[in-house]
């Protein structure tokens, strides 16, 4: 029973731990006729400190991108509109996204599935220039609150997480 409950948690792992973007959706909407692309969410950030866990994903309408982010923060936060977003990147340039709305953090408001479920988190949407993304790699994040700001160090293995879904979101943008 042991062998088999190892060899179950090192499949999930593999499973898991593997980067895999995907575009998720390009349609256009039958209401507003307007052009949909979306990214699968990813993971940025996950381990120790706060946030513990955050994930991203990029979106196109029209092609206007927006910035998806999830934050596991464990706390009641709230997130308003116009609160920044900042990147420094692998040359130590500064870039930064505006939320577009308020955002209330909420229990598993940062969740993706049951990963993070149970504790605080918040779900907050960006918008701005992210071309950036297209030559950088994201080595640290900061992301602005009700609370003050939360940085966040970006692990070598997530750097070109943000890069790779603003590509994806490119391509596809000019392929139809």
């Amino acid at each position: 029973m042991k062998r088999f409950i190892f060899t179950i948690t090192i499949i999930f792992s593999i499973v898991f731990s593997c980067n895999a973007q995907e575009i998720v959706k390009n349609e256009v909407d039958d209401f507003t006729g307007n052009r949909v692309i979306e990214t699968s969410w990813e993971k940025l950030a996950w381990g120790l400190g706060i946030p513990s866990g955050i994930y991203a994903r990029i979106r196109s309408i029209n092609g206007t991108m927006i910035l998806d982010m999830k934050y596991m923060i464990d706390d009641a936060v709230v997130i308003g509109k116009g609160d920044k977003l900042m990147f420094l990147d692998n040359n130590k340039n500064k870039n930064e996204v505006t939320s577009i709305n308020t955002y209330i953090g909420e229990k598993g408001g940062g969740a993706i599935g049951l990963a993070g479920s149970g504790v605080w988190g918040i779900y907050a949407q960006y918008s701005g220039e992210l071309g950036f993304l297209n030559n950088s790699l994201i080595q640290k994040i900061r992301i602005y609150t009700s609370k003050g700001y939360y940085d966040k160090e970006i692990k070598k293995k997530y750097q070109e997480t943000l890069q790779k879904l603003y590509k994806l979101v490119i391509k596809e943008s000019i392929t139809r």
